[in-house]
């Protein structure tokens, strides 16, 4: 399944778009659709996407394509003042996750609830098991 984590240095207009992926041929095919489209302000590279993509941080927009468990702080650092993360955050048993959308605000994080989202969840992301009897 694909999941990528689209960065944007100003989404409003595009001026650039940054897609991460941890699968080469996702990427692939990814950058060759764009290639055939002729959209030169966009691309998809290899990364960890738990570690997000940050040498050409900062961002004032982060898409997360696919449900989370938790968000890294080390996302949000990507982000400038003002910036915004968008994603969908679903415990590992709960069918539907939540949409939210995060805001970032004098290196103060908020979010708010945006809509219910029967979204696949992306492993990568998946809270660390505590002890267990």
């Amino acid at each position: 399944m694909l999941h990528w984590i689209l960065y944007s240095s100003d989404f409003r207009i595009a001026a650039s778009v940054i897609g991460i992926d941890e699968n080469q041929d996702h990427i692939n095919t990814a950058n060759e659709n764009l290639a055939k489209l002729e959209i030169d302000n966009a691309g998809v590279i290899l990364r960890d996407l738990v570690d997000g993509y940050s040498e050409q941080k900062p961002y004032s927009l982060i898409v997360i394509n696919g449900a989370v468990e938790h968000l890294p702080e080390k996302l949000f650092d990507q982000l400038i003042d003002g910036g915004r993360l968008v994603a969908v955050i679903k415990e590992k048993n709960d069918k539907l996750g939540k949409a939210k959308i995060y805001n970032k605000l004098k290196n103060s994080i908020s979010s708010r609830f945006l809509f219910d989202a029967g979204t696949p969840a992306i492993l990568s992301f998946a809270k660390a098991q505590g002890f267990q009897f």
